[in-house]
């Protein structure tokens, strides 16, 4: 029990890696050095057609071959777009997966490498958002579930400690994969005791006594054994009835996580995981009750993250003020004052990186 107790208290939480938040254009990435109608060729012969496209669009209008470049920009850019549109319903699935960063890296690499028209660029960057603001409330959450599995453990209720810590490192495995050997040592050793405690109380089978065979009579013939029906053949499943029952299973289980947090008084968490259900079903009595008796402690919750996050402000910390704001836009999304906290924050990121490209 100390020993799991202390492995309980090891997880390590590597700091989040801030991603620029706001709903505001981001800086359009460097143009291709040396993009010639010639480079551009090479490119799509080669059958890179999003290499190709980005370096016709930065052939110079001073280049002789500036019309030929834009003629073939013309010829490859509806192939352009339908690949990044195919990349865009990737993040999606990532997204409802849970897998955020994973989301976040295939965004960047669509606005870095991507010749994108204006309507493509504005969805890559509204799903950077979504996809910032999920791994936000997936860091909450794990730190939230590691800290509920050592009184767990301490209480005895291997079983409960073992779902939430599984729970944890399928968050993990995504935002947090340092963390996920540290987390996965836990669990083996409380599946140990489980499995001992299982075979602790195994009941002992009765050995059946031995039947002796009949011996046949002078003329009978030898019975024909019997032989058992063939499976029937499984009915094949609808992609559509698998995607219903995986959408009702992560309803069912964001339902019971939220109501986990709600016991255990971790009410940001809940407010964050009860929102989720509602977007996923608009019409779910119990996110639809729970929010409403959560709202109180939710408008509590948002006036004290502001006033930590203005702390910090007035101390010119921005990078420590902006995980609060982030948590404010979770459980207030339309919050100004937050939104323009992060828009801050977004507008400093890019001014790096204006910089280090120089």
């Amino acid at each position: 029990m100390v020993v799991l107790l202390v492995l309980a208290g090891c997880v390590r939480h590597a700091p989040p890696q801030p991603r620029p938040v706001a709903n505001h254009p981001r800086p359009l990435p460097p143009p291709p050095k040396n993009a010639s109608f010639a480079s551009g060729s090479a490119a799509q012969a080669r059958g890179d057609l999003v290499a190709a496209a980005r370096i016709y669009a930065a052939v110079p209008e001073s280049d002789p071959d500036h019309a030929a470049a834009q003629r073939a920009l013309e010829g490859v850019q509806p192939d352009v777009t339908a690949i990044a549109q195919t990349w865009l319903r990737q993040v999606d699935r990532n997204i409802k997966q849970e897998r955020f960063q994973a989301a976040g890296k295939r965004l960047e690499y669509l606005f870095n490498n991507f010749n994108l028209d204006e309507a493509t660029r504005h969805e890559v960057e509204g799903r950077l958002v979504v996809a910032d603001q999920g791994a936000a409330a997936a860091r909450a959450n794990l730190e939230e579930l590691d800290k509920q599995a050592a009184p767990l453990i301490a209480a005895g209720d291997h079983a409960a400690a073992l779902k939430t810590l599984r729970r944890a490192n399928g968050l993990a495995r995504d935002i947090a994969p340092d963390s996920l050997l540290d987390r996965e040592r836990i669990i083996a050793a409380l599946e140990q005791r489980l499995t001992a405690a299982a075979k602790a109380v195994e009941p002992v089978a009765p050995v059946p006594a031995k039947e002796r065979p009949r011996k046949r009579r002078r003329g009978e013939k030898e019975p024909t054994p019997a032989v058992a029906p063939a499976p029937a053949a499984p009915a094949p499943v609808e992609e559509a009835d698998s995607e219903a029952t995986n959408e009702a299973n992560r309803l069912r289980d964001l339902l019971e996580e939220a109501q986990t947090f709600l016991e255990n008084r971790a009410y940001f968490n809940a407010i964050v995981d009860f929102l989720r259900v509602r977007e996923l079903d608009r019409g779910n009595e119990t996110a639809r009750a729970a929010l409403a008796q959560l709202e109180p402690k939710r408008q509590e919750l948002v006036q004290q993250y502001l006033e930590t996050a203005n702390r910090y402000f007035l101390q010119q910390d921005l990078e420590s003020a902006v995980p609060y704001f982030r948590r404010v836009v979770l459980i207030d999304p339309d919050n100004e004052q937050a939104k323009k906290g992060l828009e801050m924050h977004y507008n400093l990121e890019r001014i790096r990186r204006e910089r280090n490209r120089k």
